[in-house]
Parts: C-alpha cells; sequence; structure tokens
C-alpha cells in the first residue's frame, strides 16, 4: 500500500497545476499553460486611475491667456482660485470674456458679486492685464472693485522662467 487515504483524498488547488510546463498527472502529454491571477493588478490599476482622476480634476486652468497679453513675470506665485475675471486688451475692459464699456464696470462687476454671495462663495477679483498697460488703464478696475465690494483683488502674472498661471 503506498498511497495512504489522506493523500488521496487531500484537496488542493485547481491552480497549482496550472501554472507549470507539465502538470501533475499528465505524463504522456506536455502542456504549456500559464495562469496569472488578476486581482491584485485591478486592485492596483483601479487605485492608480482614482489618483490620476483626483490629481487632474484640481489643476484646472481658470485663464485663457491672449497672444496680444503679454503677463508680468513675479519671482513668487500662487495658484489661481476661480473668481472674477477682467481682462484689459487693445485698451478694451472684458469681465469673462464680455466687453464692457469703463461707465459699465462699477454695475457688472457688483452684479457678479451679488450673484456669488447668493450662492455663499467668496469671490476674487483677477486682472489680467498687459505688462506694458499703464496704471490709467489698470486704475478704473480698482476703483470698481473697491466701490462693489471685493476684498480680495489679484493680478494674473507668469512665474520667472516657468509656465503660465
Amino acid at each position: 500500500m503506498k498511497k495512504s487515504v489522506l493523500k488521496s483524498t487531500q484537496m488542493t488547488s485547481p491552480l497549482v497545476g496550472l501554472n507549470r510546463v507539465r502538470p501533475k498527472g499528465a505524463r504522456a502529454k506536455k502542456t504549456i499553460m500559464a495562469s496569472v491571477i488578476l486581482t491584485s493588478l485591478v486592485d492596483a490599476f483601479s487605485i492608480l486611475v482614482i489618483y490620476l482622476i483626483i490629481n487632474t480634476s484640481t489643476s484646472s486652468e481658470i485663464l485663457k491667456n491672449s497672444k496680444d497679453i503679454v503677463l508680468p513675470q513675479a519671482k513668487s506665485t500662487q495658484t489661481l482660485e476661480q473668481g472674477v475675471v477682467v481682462k484689459i486688451a487693445n485698451k478694451r475692459y472684458f469681465i469673462n470674456d464680455e466687453s464692457v464699456s469703463k461707465n459699465q464696470l462699477i454695475a457688472k462687476l457688483h452684479e457678479l458679486k451679488n450673484q456669488f454671495e447668493s450662492e455663499n462663495k467668496k469671490v476674487s477679483l483677477i486682472i489680467q492685464a498687459d505688462k506694458k498697460d499703464a496704471f490709467s488703464l489698470i486704475n478704473p478696475i480698482l476703483v470698481s472693485s473697491a466701490a462693489s465690494g471685493f476684498e480680495k483683488i489679484k493680478f494674473a502674472v507668469t512665474p520667472q522662467g516657468g509656465s503660465k498661471l
């Protein structure tokens, strides 16, 4: 009695025979079969996908920089948060890409500020102007924003030697 009763009734995993070139019990036939357990790979890839989705969703571009506007450079910068963008291009004012005259600045800024406050959001004003623009073009925006009640006023700049914000 070479085989014991315990060895013949012992249960083995079906994967034991699949990962070998010559599985047990196959003496005459050579079979090549390999198996890969994908459970851990699926877990790793799902974590990677979630990580990429979270990181790319937070790095959205707020400002669309025109070709004719060259932003000033700054040594220290902060990433801009969403806000009301006032752009000066060709001596004309644009609020959120909508052309506005100098006389309409206060009314339009006040309207946008009230709209954000009704949604319980803190809003800041972002000024996007060419580095060669005179202060006389920027001053009406500053006066209008103060009259409209904006507390945070930020200037769009380019980091020294780097990408645009």
